[in-house]
């Protein structure tokens, strides 16, 4: 979950069923996902419109590779001075 905008913070006692936003909403948020689980928690901040994910409900994702352009071979190394300072 990320309350990144104000919107998401204002969003807080609405996702967590209290009357209004706690001051300090983090450990407020926490026992409120102990008590009705982390999917209960993440439907509910999808329905409010919150970025919320939970670890390992979509695998990842195979690389996209494209080349660009022709292979082109590196340049030679003759001439080059290295400075190690």
């Amino acid at each position: 979950l990320t309350l990144a905008r104000p919107d998401d913070v204002d969003a807080v006692a609405a996702l967590i069923e209290s009357e209004e936003v706690p001051r300090d909403y983090w450990p407020a948020i926490e026992q409120y996902v102990r008590q009705r689980g982390v999917v209960a928690f993440a439907e509910r901040a999808r329905l409010l419109g919150l970025p919320v994910g939970v670890l390992g409900e979509t695998g990842a994702a195979a690389p996209v590779v494209r080349q660009i352009g022709a292979r082109v071979p590196p340049p030679p190394l003759t001439g080059l001075f290295v400075a190690d300072l």
